[in-house]
């Protein structure tokens, strides 16, 4: 009888110490297991890049937001974007001096950014399958993970009232233009 209470107490013990060690578990920011994708009219399209573009006037500064598929790039040559594929863009964030974005919800069409849009399947050079949302509304939600990691919400709204809407989880690529 002795070494069943003695395997009793300890199957008890092994489960409180599962317990304890399972609630020490990372949490984890994205619950839902988004993926990096957009939707527009119940399609879903690629993002695999996130690009802050940072835009220096007299020692001010200005962030757009490019999230893209793989096979559009920057080209620090043209000072635009390449490629033929999806990119949904983000105009016009003012920053405080600074490079990174801080976390926080930003609305289309007032003082934190300007006007977006997205293209589907292509050219980004020729404006090809463009997608318009200017200042129709919408907005971003934005956590800033530190070392360069964002993860970046979007629901928007095209001129015809359509919701473009996704999400993004990654590091951002930084470059600087002129334009």
């Amino acid at each position: 009888m002795n070494n069943k209470k003695y395997l009793i107490v300890i199957f008890i013990l092994i489960g409180i110490s599962s317990l304890f060690f399972q609630g020490c578990k990372k949490e984890n920011s994205n619950p839902e297991n988004e993926k990096n994708v957009f939707s527009y009219k119940g399609e879903e399209y690629e993002l695999n890049n996130c690009y802050f573009l940072i835009e220096e006037d007299n020692n001010t500064y200005e962030i757009h937001i490019a999230l893209t598929s793989s096979s559009i790039y920057w080209s620090q040559d043209i000072q635009d974007f390449k490629g033929t594929g999806n990119i949904v863009a983000f105009f016009g964030l003012n920053s405080d001096g600074s490079y990174n974005v801080p976390s926080g919800k930003y609305y289309i069409g007032d003082d934190s950014f300007g006007d977006s849009f997205a293209i589907i399947n292509g050219d980004v050079e020729a404006y090809e399958n463009a997608i318009e949302c200017e200042s129709n509304g919408g907005s971003l939600e934005i956590l800033n993970n530190g070392n360069d990691e964002y993860e970046i919400k979007f629901e928007l709204f095209t001129d015809d009232n359509e919701k473009v809407s996704g999400y993004f989880s990654g590091n951002v690529t930084q470059r600087y233009f002129d334009y």
